[in-house]
């Protein structure tokens, strides 16, 4: 749908679909704006582990 110009806004603590859904992502903390990045330089810039700790820390549902 990019490539038609259209965005699209996903709202998910899943990595998964992050990862596979999304060219861009805007990840905030408490409200806040933390990182607008590239999906694929998030998942490198950050250490999988302290993603997947924000999200059990953050989030009350599972997160696989």
């Amino acid at each position: 749908m990019n490539q038609e110009g259209i965005k699209i806004i996903i709202v998910t603590h899943s990595l998964e679909q992050t990862e596979r859904l999304t060219d861009s992502l805007l990840f905030l903390r408490e409200g806040k704006l933390i990182e607008k990045i590239p999906t694929e330089k998030f998942f490198s810039k950050y250490d999988i582990n302290e993603i997947r700790s924000f999200f059990k820390d953050n989030h009350s549902g599972d997160e696989r």
